[in-house]
């Protein structure tokens, strides 16, 4: 049934109000169409108005509340034994650690007993020497105040005094330097002319010979005898009579070689090219085997000379170009060797000896060549494959001669030198760039500086001091493996004399110098054409040791 409200009236109008609330419920139910008595269906709002819960939820609630004190308590279960176990642990270490704890408490205490007086008496040992030392520290200040106070104006008088005589020495100096330039541009030409002269008229020196007393007499009587170069005086060319003169003349004035190149490649993939004289081909198999080493920044059309005399004289000549050295020359690796290092030369030397087993193998070094050559026989000994070898003015000591206070070759030599291997260097720029520093290597001045940027680089070594110390060819000069003839000149610009180790050939019985009064640095011109004297004597001492050896 549906509730009726009822409200209470006064008497006088409760019939009215009765009849009133029957006819709105009545008005209300047909609205709805809802005509049936009892409780409110299970989905519809109930009478009151509130939202009557699912059946679903109301189980899901129940469940949850029943099983999870149900899992709280099985937890509980489960865990409280390792939380027992875990105290138990905790009482046992702390049983454990106590003492240990207690002993250093204990041992720290006495520590402390024992180190506190010495730490007393280290405090009043230090207020003690502070109060002895202060006072020296107080009065040295005071003394050296004092020595200021009396130094220092001597100290300014000696800088106005040295100021002074700067500004009165230095217009001498510069006066000095100028008459010394004035008095060389007016000799200069004075001793050229005087060594023209005498050129002209014929006169010149018979070379010096130094060599062992301890030398086999065959030294005299079948090699040195048949130098015809030994038993005459040396007269240089007249229009190059001094030792500048010859050395650029060598150098720029040399005939247009007669070459027929070959390239030979090497174990690491790079390429050497060797020129032949054009009629070696002519030859016989065992005909002596003549190689020419060029010099420090050259190539094989420098040493055409020797080439051409050694053919004339029935050898089958062959000049080696250095790796990147040459016109015809083309580097594959960033590699360029260093100055005694003899990989190149041993495959070549053993190539050659294969190839002709029979021939007499002689060597012929310009300059550096020669270090080099050196530094070949100091290294394999008898197992060099030469039988007689030449130096011509060769450096010796690199060490005093490119490093040493600037080292004793002339500045201007020394740049030159310098410029020439940049040269070399700027050509194979497109492969060295990848090693080396290209911009700081064509800022170089000097040889050392050079050898810094590039060659140290190339071939691992630490500085230039380090480079030349291991490239130095003194070493091999006092061990050589055939019989050798150096030739220098006195007034060698580039290798002077002062250089040249005279104790050397005294002490070695094998080794022979020859010391000319002229000839510059590989120059040796002598006659109106320039003929290059050193090349008739290097093939007539190459001559002298296999006819020697023959007999």
């Amino acid at each position: 049934m549906w509730n009726v409200r009822t409200t209470t009236v006064p008497s006088g109008c409760a019939a009215r109000r009765a009849d009133y609330s029957t006819a709105v419920d009545e008005v209300e139910r047909r609205e709805l169409g809802m005509k049936r008595s009892g409780p409110c269906p299970s989905f519809l709002p109930s009478c009151d108005g509130r939202a009557r819960p699912r059946q679903w939820q109301k189980l899901l609630s129940e469940t949850v509340l029943q099983v999870v004190p149900r899992l709280w308590s099985l937890l509980a279960v489960l865990v409280y034994p390792l939380k027992v176990f875990s105290q138990m642990l905790w009482s046992l270490l702390t049983v454990l650690v106590y003492p240990l704890k207690v002993f250093s408490q204990v041992l720290w205490s006495l520590l402390t007993v024992l180190v506190y007086p010495l730490k007393v008496f280290s405090q009043v040992l230090w207020l003690l020497l502070a109060v002895l030392v202060y006072p020296l520290k107080v009065f040295s200040q005071v003394l050296w105040l004092l020595l200021a106070v009396l130094v220092y104006p001597l100290k300014v008088f000696s800088q106005m005094l040295w100021l002074l005589l700067a500004a009165l020495v230095y217009p001498l100096k510069v006066f000095s330097q100028m008459l010394w330039l004035l008095l060389a541009a007016l000799v200069y030409p004075l001793k050229v002319f005087s060594q023209m002269l005498s050129c002209l008229f014929g006169y010149g020196q018979v070379p010096k010979v130094v060599f062992s007393e301890r030398s086999p007499p065959y030294w005299l009587d079948s090699v040195l005898s048949k130098c015809e170069g030994l038993r005459r005086p040396f007269v240089q060319t007249w229009w190059a009579p001094d030792g500048h003169l010859q050395s650029i003349v060598h150098v720029l004035f040399t005939c247009k070689p007669r070459y027929e190149s070959e390239y030979v490649e090497m174990d690491d993939g790079e390429y050497v090219c060797l020129d032949w004289h054009s009629e070696h081909s002519m030859l016989a198999g065992d005909s002596p085997l003549l190689i020419v080493l060029h010099g420090f920044s050259g190539c094989s059309q420098d040493v055409w000379p020797m080439v051409d005399e050694g053919a004339r004289r029935g050898m089958r000549c062959v000049a080696v170009n250095k790796r990147g050295h040459g016109e015809k020359s083309r580097l594959t690796k960033p590699k360029l060797l260093a100055a005694l290092d003899t990989t190149d030369l041993r495959q070549i030397m053993t190539l050659l000896r294969g190839r002709y087993p029979n021939a007499s193998l002689v060597s012929v070094g310009y300059s550096a060549g020669a270090g080099l050559l050196c530094s070949y026989g100091n290294q394999y000994g008898e197992d060099s494959f030469v039988d007689a070898a030449v130096f011509i003015s060769p450096g010796y000591d690199t060490v005093k001669l490119v490093l040493d206070d600037g080292g004793m070759m002339s500045a201007v030599y020394n740049y030159l030198l310098t410029f020439s291997q940049k040269q070399i260097i700027h050509r194979h720029r497109d492969v060295l760039k990848e090693r080396i520093d290209m911009m700081a290597a064509m800022k170089c001045k000097t040889i050392s500086e050079l050898t810094e940027h590039v060659y140290c680089h190339l071939n691992g070594y630490h500085d230039a001091t380090s480079y030349w110390a291991a490239n130095n060819p003194m070493a091999g000069l006092r061990n050589p493996s055939s019989p050798t003839l150096c030739i220098n000149a006195v007034d060698d610009p580039v290798a002077p004399y002062c250089n040249i180790p005279l104790e050397v050939f005294e002490e070695l019985p094998s080794m022979v110098l020859v010391l000319t009064h002229a000839g510059g640095h590989c120059g040796f011109l002598e006659g109106p054409s320039a003929n290059e004297w050193s090349c008739r004597l290097s093939a007539d001492f190459i001559e002298a040791v296999l006819e020697l050896k023959s007999s």
